[in-house]
């Protein structure tokens, strides 16, 4: 039995949701002007956690920061380097969806980017200084995005690899990882048309022939060219529809776009 069509290409879509805020991935929607709402995980590699992702999601993230305790934190070497360049931080029961991007912008109120640089690289392990605001930033974009998967605004998760990722992503992004995520996500919220796209990548050491199926596009990116150049034009090949065409949604709390 052969390959699967899958619909992706030919769904109006009212929401593209970005799995992780990797710079690439904010630019490459940014570069194909697809309308896109800010990733409910701050995550580079959410990619290798997709099956916790959608754990969270489908639970509506429940309990998720309800207990400091229940988060642990490293510090992350500067490649090359004995030097702490920043902290990671990630809840218990998902590993594999963490933290590694603090903007200053979310702390304004409450620490000075110097403050933010000094937590950064100090040696003292302490999720402390930004918990409230990493709290009030990610809550805020999560319950959004509970919002809308409750809506029944059709939605496209996107996530595109990157080659250096290859060792992270392997093990953990196979077709039972994908068909998982879009089972999970289809059972919790079956009155919205969910679906994903996966451009994912290859090189001599890490190989996959990833299958599509009806809500699930996987294209392998060629090796000669540039994964963003490749990612943006699939993005312009989608049908997202323009703002005025979203369907109502019951926002459980105020939440602000620009986080």
């Amino acid at each position: 039995m052969g390959e699967q069509q899958s619909k992706i290409f030919e769904t109006d879509w009212n929401i593209v949701v970005n799995l992780g805020i990797k710079c690439n991935t904010l630019g490459i929607s940014r570069s194909a002007e697809v309308r896109y709402y800010s990733s409910p995980f701050d995550n580079m590699d959410t990619v290798e956690g997709l099956v916790e992702t959608a754990d969270l999601m489908s639970t509506g993230f429940a309990n998720y920061f309800d207990d400091i305790n229940d988060w642990d934190i490293k510090n992350e070497i500067a490649p090359r380097s004995t030097e702490i360049r920043n902290k990671i931080v990630w809840h218990k029961n998902t590993p594999n969806v963490y933290y590694p991007h603090f903007a200053d912008v979310w702390f304004k109120e409450t620490m000075t980017k110097d403050e933010l640089h000094d937590w950064k690289v100090a040696d003292n392990l302490t999720i402390e200084p930004i918990w409230e605001d990493l709290k009030r930033v990610f809550g805020n974009r999560q319950q959004r995005l509970v919002s809308q998967l409750k809506s029944k605004n059709k939605i496209l998760f996107f996530r595109a690899d990157e080659k250096r990722q290859l060792k992270r992503v392997h093990s953990t992004n196979q077709d039972e990882h994908l068909n998982e995520f879009i089972n999970k996500m289809q059972t919790a919220f079956p009155q919205t048309e969910i679906g994903l796209l996966y451009l994912y990548c290859n090189n001599a050491r890490f190989e996959r022939t990833l299958t599509s199926s009806e809500y699930v596009h996987t294209e392998l990116i060629p090796e000669d060219i540039k994964e963003d150049e490749y990612s943006i034009e699939k993005l312009k090949s989608l049908n997202v529809l323009p703002r005025d065409k979203m369907l109502a949604t019951n926002f459980d709390i105020d939440c602000n776009d620009t986080e």
